[in-house]
């Protein structure tokens, strides 16, 4: 059976990697990182991170 998606914020991302969320925030407004829009939230994809 295929687990659903989990969606994290930049706090979260940051913390899985060791960075600060203005770093993950930086990688993501300049493309190094997927980043998806969920209404008026920026969310990143846990299996993109992992």
């Amino acid at each position: 059976m295929n687990d659903p998606e989990y969606w994290i914020t930049a706090q979260q991302v940051a913390a899985r990697v060791a960075l600060t969320p203005a770093t993950i925030k930086k990688w993501a407004n300049e493309g190094k990182i997927t980043a998806y829009k969920i209404g008026k939230s920026v969310r990143f994809k846990a299996s993109d991170v992992d």
